[in-house]
Formats: C-alpha cells, sequence, structure tokens
C-alpha cells in the first residue's frame, strides 16, 4: 500500500473511532414527564406562608425556617417525598389541586397557586402595565 492510501485508510478509522465515542458519550435525555400535580403550592400558617414545589420529580419545600429538598414520585394521588440527604420518606395525598401532608406532627394543606396577568384599559389616559397576581 501506498502511504497516500495509508494515511486515508488511518484518517478513516480515527474519524470512525470519534464517532463511535461521542455516540457512546451522549448524554440521556430526561425523560421526565410532568404531570398536573406540577407547580408550586402555598400554605398560610400564623401569618406565614410555607411553600412546597413539585418539578419534573423534583421537589423543594419551606416550613418555617426549615428549608428540604429532594426527589418524588406520584402514583394515583399518592406522593412520596424522598428528603435528600435523609432516610426519610413522606406520604403526601394529591386532590386536584391540594396536597395534604403531615411534617413534625402537624397537618399541612398547601393549595396551587395560579398566576393571572391583569391588564388595564386606560381609554386614552395613561398607560398602565399589566401586573401579575
Amino acid at each position: 500500500m501506498t502511504t497516500k492510501k495509508i494515511t486515508v485508510v488511518l484518517l478513516i478509522l480515527l474519524a470512525l473511532a470519534i464517532g463511535m465515542t461521542a455516540i457512546a458519550c451522549s448524554p440521556e435525555e430526561d425523560k421526565t414527564v410532568d404531570g398536573p400535580e406540577v407547580g408550586t403550592y402555598g400554605c398560610i400558617v400564623n401569618d406565614e406562608e410555607e411553600l412546597l414545589s413539585l418539578y419534573g420529580g423534583k421537589f423543594s419545600m419551606i416550613i418555617g425556617d426549615i428549608s428540604k429538598t429532594g426527589t418524588y414520585t406520584i402514583s394515583d394521588n399518592l406522593i412520596k417525598l424522598d428528603f435528600e440527604g435523609e432516610e426519610v420518606v413522606l406520604d403526601a395525598v394529591y386532590s386536584g389541586n391540594t396536597v395534604t401532608l403531615t411534617y413534625n406532627n402537624k397537618e399541612y394543606k398547601f393549595q396551587k397557586k395560579i398566576t393571572c396577568t391583569i391588564t388595564f384599559e386606560s381609554n386614552g389616559g395613561s398607560a398602565v402595565n399589566p401586573i401579575k397576581v
């Protein structure tokens, strides 16, 4: 074989090796499907708002000065919250726009937060920017 043919063969083999490495090392696609439970929920306790957020199989919860994160699974109307770095799995009941759970011997009923945009018709007056509530 001539040097030119050997070089071409080596370049083809190198290209194949790089292509196979790229295919073998590509990140997996996120196959998480967001369900109807996804969103942010609020609960007022002693004039303070407690929060629970559920997104893509992950959750965050703020109750008082305590902030927790982790993963969750849902089956029918039961949500299992698995706390990150702890051996704690908390059961919660999902019903419509409400998530009910007991944490530190206290029951919380979180209501889904809904955001609406309010626009104003100024009828020729000064323009008023829309607001979200």
